[in-house]
């Protein structure tokens, strides 16, 4: 059966608990979250050969989220605080939840690189983040995380 995006759920443990993956709660203020990951080309042309040819390169994931402003959730309230002092945050991202068996998404240390908030006249406040792997102090790796 399909799947649609009402299912899909975001945790996050901005306190960093330190034990990988950490003690993650959902963040209940999440809106939308768009997952974009590319590998990057690597140029290996030879001289000889009139094409440019490529290797699959580096990873790059990219992590936005829309979450409506509510100065009352600590969860949004300390991502916020990541943001401003750079510190890195626990997340997964899941195309269903935490608890069913095959569900899956994805889940790491991630730095917030980004942090917009924009203030409609005639809409809900919101603020968007911009989510990057983030190099893990105790060297976990991100990851595709599939429930067992």
């Amino acid at each position: 059966m399909p799947k649609i995006g009402v299912d899909c759920t975001a945790y996050v443990d901005t306190a960093m608990s330190g034990s990988f993956p950490g003690t993650p709660v959902e963040l209940e203020s999440c809106q939308d979250v768009s997952i974009n990951s590319d590998v990057n080309p690597v140029d290996v042309s030879v001289r000889g050969v009139d094409l440019v040819q490529y290797i699959a390169g580096l990873k790059d994931v990219e992590i936005s989220l829309t979450c409506l402003y509510d100065p009352d959730d600590t969860q949004l309230v300390a991502m916020m605080a990541a943001h401003t002092a750079r510190t890195p945050i626990w997340a997964r991202f899941m195309k269903g939840n935490d608890a069913t068996t095959g569900d899956r998404g994805w889940q790491g240390t991630y730095g917030v690189f980004g942090m917009s908030e924009p203030e409609p006249l005639a809409d809900a406040l919101v603020i968007e983040f911009t989510l990057k792997p983030f190099k893990a102090p105790s060297g976990e790796q991100h990851q595709l995380y599939t429930v067992p």
